[in-house]
């Protein structure tokens, strides 16, 4: 896919593209923008993700020690969804395991889907309304690991009474967590970007 020399973002396939797009997804996202053409701009994406592919590349960097949980899911989902992804996105998620920094707060994971979905939702002009589409969608997120995890995101909780935080079934809990947001996150960018999930 080669950059339209009129933009510096890629272009999303022509697939994407038309009225039916501008008139749905972007009115309800204004950080979207056509160009003359009717082209959708944004960043170039894959148009097909495997979920599963997502889940098992996050499992497997935090599993193997390549990455924490944040960084992670942000790893995976630049590589399976979005590879224009800047590396900084990973950089920036690094200061979120354990709870923010060893604190133990808030979960690692959810963190790092959160900053996925702010990627792809989230505003980059003051005053633009796309953060409310972008909170409601993160509040989608977290509610579905309280969901699955007798609502607590708070990792002090999760990791009560584990001695080694980098083995055993801290490991393998948080190691699942990874895997869990990756592939809440992706549901949630396929769903709203209309990408084919196989």
């Amino acid at each position: 896919m080669s950059k339209n020399p009129s933009f510096s973002a890629y272009f999303i396939p022509d697939a994407w593209n038309g009225s039916y797009l501008r008139q749905h997804f972007a009115a309800s996202n204004p950080s979207i923008f056509f160009d003359a053409q009717n082209n959708l701009g944004g960043i170039y994406m894959q148009q097909e993700i495997n979920i599963g592919q997502i889940r098992q590349d996050a499992e497997e960097l935090y599993r193997t020690g390549g990455f924490f949980c944040s960084e992670a899911i942000v790893y995976s989902i630049k590589k399976n969804i979005a590879p224009e992804m800047p590396e900084a996105l990973i950089a920036a998620s690094s200061g979120f395991p354990v709870g923010v920094g060893g604190s133990k707060c808030m979960c690692g994971a959810v963190s790092g889907a959160v900053m996925c979905l702010g990627y792809f939702f989230g505003r980059t002009e003051p005053s633009n309304p796309a953060t409310k589409k972008c909170m409601k969608l993160a509040k989608e997120l977290q509610d579905s690991f309280r969901q699955n995890h007798n609502g607590v995101m708070c990792c002090h909780i999760h990791t009560k009474g584990f001695i080694d935080m980098a083995t055993g079934a801290h490991k393998r809990q948080c190691t699942a967590f990874s895997g869990e947001m990756a592939a809440k996150a992706a549901e949630i960018i396929a769903r709203e970007l209309g990408l084919k999930v196989v």
